[in-house]
């Protein structure tokens, strides 16, 4: 082989130019004539690995559901805790690691890592030939301005990918899960304090309490004469007080006399279930009454049935704290 044919930055070989830039050597027990010995260039095994990634929501429970519009909560930013390690050699040092949101196979935005995580991670692999966040925390965070690159406007889900890069073995990606989009409510028919970063339990900080899947988003702004209180907090998951309101389809309401809850709010209810683009969508109303003795409210509603053939009284269910607000839980709808 005429070995001045090789690149400045190739390595030259007995039989071969191995190139520098793709972490190729010189394979010394290469024999041409040996089939068994491989190539004439070995490649370098890159040792940057993400060996274990799991994604949390800010309560950390699983992450099954991922604020993504633009907002004001926490400095404008998506929380997301979690758990990574990540593998490499022992003089390499993790120079980046973020996390990407991919929408119909493409990135629409990326979460930059926290900074309480950086000093921990972002750091030389050592002894251990590892960094990792072994207790869930926060781990990422997603700014408003990317989160307005999600298409919000129907039901949908994001895949997740965590990319890290080193200093000698460049990007490695691993895929993290996905979630389902949620969208802020930004209506201005709204009652009560809204919430902003933290609410109920500090052990369950919220985020807002506006977040809802965008299909049920155009139901609730479908009834402008229904004032909305909390829909679901950041991320979705646990919303103390609330039993319910996990999913972003479950909505707290109120409109002028409701708090009477006598036949005449009884008949604005079975109109709200008979309304005929998203009547039956609405799939449960609590509402604090009396089935024993049957009240004036039960019995304005006893033996109605609805237009789509439900009966009124098992739609509209008797519950305690709902003197001075109703709450609905409405089909998600679709996730084509």
């Amino acid at each position: 082989m005429n070995l001045r044919c090789c690149l400045p930055d190739h390595q030259v070989c007995d039989e071969c130019c191995c190139d520098n830039a793709r972490d190729e050597f010189c394979n010394l027990d290469y024999n041409p004539n040996d089939p068994d010995t491989g190539r004439c260039c070995k490649t370098r095994e890159k040792k940057l690995k993400i060996t274990q990634v799991q994604l949390r929501d800010i309560d950390d429970g699983p992450l099954i559901w991922l604020s993504a519009a633009e907002h004001p909560y926490y400095g404008g930013n998506t929380r997301i805790h979690g758990t990574i390690t990540i593998k490499g050699g022992k003089q390499d040092v993790l120079q980046s690691l973020e996390l990407e949101i991919l929408q119909n196979n493409a990135v629409v935005a990326t979460a930059k890592l926290a900074k309480g995580v950086k000093d921990t991670l972002l750091t030389k692999f050592g002894a251990d030939e590892e960094v990792k966040i072994g207790k869930s925390q926060l781990l990422f965070e997603l700014p408003s301005a990317e989160a307005a690159n999600v298409d919000g406007s129907k039901n949908g889900f994001l895949a997740l990918r965590v990319k890290a890069r080193s200093k000698d073995d460049g990007e490695v990606e691993q895929q993290a899960g996905g979630a389902v989009i949620l969208v802020r409510y930004t209506a201005g028919n709204r009652y009560g304090n809204r919430d902003a970063a933290n609410c109920g339990k500090s052990k369950y900080p919220c985020g807002g309490d506006d977040w809802v899947l965008p299909d049920v988003k155009k139901v609730l702004e479908h009834f402008p004469d229904n004032n909305w209180g909390d829909i679901s907090n950041m991320n979705g998951g646990k919303f103390p007080p609330h039993a319910g309101h996990v999913s972003g389809n479950e909505a707290d309401g109120h409109f002028a006399g409701y708090n009477e809850r006598n036949a005449a709010v009884a008949k604005t209810i079975i109109g709200h279930l008979n309304d005929s683009t998203y009547g039956s969508r609405i799939t449960k109303v609590l509402v604090t009454y009396s089935r024993k003795p049957c009240d004036k409210f039960c019995k304005a509603i006893k033996g109605v049935q609805l237009a789509d053939g439900r009966m009124a009284s098992e739609v509209i269910r008797p519950a305690s704290g709902h003197g001075t607000h109703f709450h609905w839980s409405v089909d998600p709808g679709s996730f084509g």
